[in-house]
């Protein structure tokens, strides 16, 4: 062997196998710098959902709260998670669902705003072309985000008759998770 460079190993890709891309703007956002903890592990569980089905499926998402629960949030934060990523803009309920009753289940479907969807026209059929909404992209600053999620709310208490889980934390405050800053 010659005393030249070390050829570095190659990392292996998969093209094959779907992926869920977030930008820069988004990440960086005050959107997403809000989002609770619960919030994120919701948008984290439909975007597993949304790879299961190989990327084609993004408005018909399907979780149901057991399914929440299983990974992880707890069943006094699902309604907390949800209310956020709704007025924040990163997730849209297609369809409302229901409790299930025996055998029969209905539950909601979901949309990552910022995944490409076909939605549908004005007659409900679902248009040929792929579209991005990102509506996160007008959340202004963090008191918007927090007016924002404070109507949710009351559209949310409003629409089940009951409370919603009030939010431990100022959307101002820094995120903390499992005890360390992030």
């Amino acid at each position: 062997m010659s005393g030249g460079a070390v050829k570095p190993k190659r990392l292996k890709s998969y093209p094959e196998a779907p992926f869920v891309q977030h930008s820069k703007a988004m990440l960086e956002s005050v959107a997403f710098r809000s989002l609770g903890w619960h919030a994120r592990k919701i948008m984290d569980e439909l975007e597993r959902e949304h790879l299961a089905h190989g990327g084609h499926q993004n408005g018909r998402l399907m979780r149901t709260w057991a399914d929440l629960r299983k990974a992880g949030v707890g069943k006094d934060s699902i309604s907390t998670g949800l209310i956020e990523l709704e007025a924040l803009g990163f997730v849209e309920i297609v369809r409302q669902g229901g409790r299930s009753v025996g055998d029969f289940h209905q539950p909601n479907l979901y949309r990552l705003t910022y995944l490409k969807a076909r939605l549908p026209d004005k007659d409900g059929k679902l248009s040929g072309r792929e579209y991005i909404t990102d509506e996160w992209f007008d959340v202004l600053d963090e008191e918007d985000a927090e007016r924002r999620i404070a109507r949710r709310k009351q559209r949310w208490e409003e629409e089940h008759g009951q409370r919603a889980r009030p939010t431990k934390r100022s959307v101002a405050e820094p995120q903390a998770h499992h005890g360390r800053a992030a």
